[in-house]
């Protein structure tokens, strides 16, 4: 008669285990941002290079001062993300970024005017698309190359 009692609380807990404790493993959250996608993984290690490209007249700029390569990364830590199964088709112009930590390249990012955003991690093996949703938040990098610093 003891062992009954002590099934039903075992029986219980586990029910409640898998209830309350393993859904939240499988529910990513769909929304991120630059920062937390590429910033906070960076962490305290130096960004050597920022490398930007922009496809439809192939101008590209090699950030390697520090303050320059801060501002940059600043002005991206406010893009929010939200996480996207596939791309539009192709847009007019495509812009591209690779950050080079501690002399390596260690994250990709590619984006398009139809707020299409593609972040390949090379440490990390992983790759990510998302839809960007505060668009306005590229306009300082797109900007970028009109003002050629």
């Amino acid at each position: 008669m003891k062992k009954r009692p002590l099934l039903v609380v075992c029986g219980l807990v586990i029910v409640l285990v898998v209830v309350f404790a393993i859904p939240p493993l499988f529910q990513s959250d769909p929304n991120t941002t630059f920062k937390k996608e590429i910033i906070e993984k960076i962490g305290d290690r130096e960004v050597s290079a920022v490398k930007l490209i922009k496809s439809s007249d192939e101008k590209t700029f090699a950030l390697r001062n520090k303050e320059d390569i801060h501002r940059m990364l600043a002005a991206m830590s406010s893009v929010e993300l939200e996480k996207a199964n596939r791309h539009q088709d192709a847009a007019k112009d495509t812009y591209s970024m690779l950050i080079l930590v501690q002399g390596k390249p260690t994250f990709s990012v590619f984006w398009d005017d139809n707020n299409n955003v593609q972040i390949l991690d090379s440490e990390n093996e992983t790759h990510h698309l998302y839809k960007v949703k505060n668009a306005s938040a590229l306009d300082p990098i797109k900007n970028y190359w009109n003002h050629e610093t």
